[in-house]
């Protein structure tokens, strides 16, 4: 019999039979179980079903394996609810630290009902329902509703996470900022309709131009941001001037079919270089864009060391 895909897919990790018995066989009506036994199975149908609502640990082997069972599944799964099945008079103490640590959001008895089971089951359902919906809403006010690009809000908590990172591995990056030129006179001269699906493929065409790069972000109305994997300054340059010049020899799709030439202008700075903090960085960037500007524009500048 084939279950309904429009019942909620509830993902038991390590079921024993009397479990199954008991709980999964009477509520089979209500839920999409699926059962995995071991982490290779974990994996497996983790990845052929990405709306699996509820997790739960069936039994705990050891409160480690828990611990290391349930980050991954929030890794995968971020908006799946994740539940664990425990002996709440023996194991209480340990159990409820995962409450804590966020790695679940309910502890189930051992000893429950079908019933009760199935309450537990739609309360861990409107948990995943409600972590998606935040998870919309967070995603929309960190992208950029023109290019789809993560926006400014977005912008320097990545950097400053990717900041931390890289003090710990050693690992420089280049800052790229990239500004339309004279792009408010495009959007006179042909409409802002024209202009953002300019701006949508500027985003795209960096994007192509450096696919390895570790994220692009639109700043604002004409600004880009990339954030690269550089050995030095003179690597980043190399970047900047890459973009520039293919901005300056191919044009884009414009107005009734019509080439549009755009150029840039380029701003660069380097960690560790130029600051190991965000408003360094992005001070240093931002004056090599503005000197690329006051130099005519169409300019790629990287911030002398001082």
């Amino acid at each position: 019999m084939t279950a309904d895909a429009n019942l909620p897919k509830v993902l038991l990790f390590n079921s024993p039979i009397p479990l199954i018995r008991t709980i999964v066989d009477p509520l089979a009506k209500q839920f999409q179980f699926l059962l995995a036994g071991d982490n290779e199975q974990l994996e497996e149908i983790i990845q052929n079903n990405r709306d699996i609502s509820s997790f739960v640990i069936c039994e705990i082997e050891s409160i480690n394996q828990a611990i290391d069972v349930l980050e991954k599944v929030r890794r995968l799964l971020p908006n799946s609810a994740r539940g664990i099945i425990a002996n709440i008079t023996s194991e209480t103490k340990e159990v409820r630290d995962l409450l804590v640590q966020d790695l679940t959001n309910q502890i189930l008895s051992e000893n429950m009902t079908a019933d009760t089971a199935a309450i537990k089951f739609l309360e861990l359902n409107k948990i995943s329902k409600l972590k998606w919906q935040i998870n919309q809403i967070e995603k929309i006010a960190a992208t950029d509703p023109t290019t789809g690009l993560p926006n400014s809000r977005f912008f320097q908590s990545s950097i400053e996470v990717l900041i931390e990172k890289s003090l710990t591995t050693k690992s420089p990056f280049g800052l790229i900022l990239v500004d339309v030129d004279q792009f408010r006179t495009f959007n006179e001269t042909f409409g802002y309709g024209e202009g953002d699906k300019i701006l949508e493929g500027i985003g795209e065409r960096i994007r192509t131009l450096i696919p390895d790069s570790l994220n692009i972000f639109c700043l604002g109305s004409d600004e880009f941001a990339v954030l690269a994997k550089v050995e030095n300054s003179e690597q980043a340059h190399r970047l900047g001037e890459m973009i520039r010049r293919n901005f300056e020899s191919t044009p884009f799709v414009g107005p009734n079919r019509r080439p549009a030439y755009v150029t840039v202008s380029i701003g660069v700075a380097v960690f560790p270089d130029h600051g190991i903090r965000y408003s360094d960085i992005m001070t240093t960037a931002k004056g090599a864009l503005n000197q690329a500007k006051r130099r005519g524009r169409n300019q790629t500048v990287v911030s002398q060391l001082c």
